[in-house]
């Protein structure tokens, strides 16, 4: 199984709710400049999804074999693809008007104003990548369900409430915030998951939990 047959088309409609939103909220001009901005941001979203294609099977076929370093793949496979998106929007949103036109053409100027947020946003998307991945190698669909619901409507709700407060930047500096908070949404419940898979394993005689408890950690 790959992330993307449910994940993804819930993560795409949230964007494109939020776009089409704020061509009502804030005009055609909002709507055009928040589609600039994706296509700025085109090479670290190809990235993204091949990323995510080539790593999920390989987090099923470890979890096929053991529990162990799951965690630390998917937190490996999040950073992959999390630091290349940030270090992508970061380089496209410092480029001088003059280059941005040169090398861009028209879709500098309507997205160079939203690839800041719109790369937080994908960079943070990208950090969700390896709990979801997790939870699908752990074949937790009720987990995977909550928390895609809960970022999908978040993220949504933070996109059109920014389109009426911001315009375009602000539609994009929503959909951001939703994002952020929905990863530490997917990352707790992958990793409350994780320790429940350990402890069933324990109990069996299995290995050793690989999430420490919260006992464990305040001792240590």
């Amino acid at each position: 199984p790959a992330v993307g047959l449910e994940e993804g088309p819930a993560r795409n409609g949230s964007t494109a709710g939020t776009i089409y939103a704020s061509a009502g909220i804030a005009g055609f001009a909002a709507s055009a400049a928040l589609r600039g901005g994706q296509i700025l941001l085109g090479p670290a979203s190809v990235l993204n999804m091949g990323i995510t294609l080539a790593a999920v099977p390989e987090m099923v076929r470890l979890r096929s074999r053991s529990l162990h370093g799951l965690v630390r793949a998917a937190a490996v496979l999040s950073c992959a693809i999390a630091i290349p998106t940030l270090l992508w929007g970061s380089l496209i949103a410092s480029l001088p008007a003059s280059v941005g036109r040169a090398l861009l053409g028209s879709s500098w100027d309507a997205g160079s104003q939203v690839v800041l947020p719109l790369a937080i946003g994908l960079a943070a998307a990208g950090v969700q990548t390896g709990p979801i991945a997790g939870l699908r190698a752990l074949e937790d669909a009720r987990r995977s369900l909550r928390a895609r619901t809960f970022t999908g409507v978040l993220t949504l709700v933070g996109g059109v409430a920014g389109a009426y407060g911001g315009g375009a930047v602000g539609a994009a500096s929503g959909l951001a915030g939703g994002l952020c908070i929905g990863t530490v949404v997917w990352w707790r419940l992958f990793l409350t998951a994780m320790q429940e898979k350990e402890d069933a394993e324990s109990r069996a005689g299995g290995s050793q939990p690989l999430v420490p408890s919260v006992d464990e950690g305040v001792a240590s």
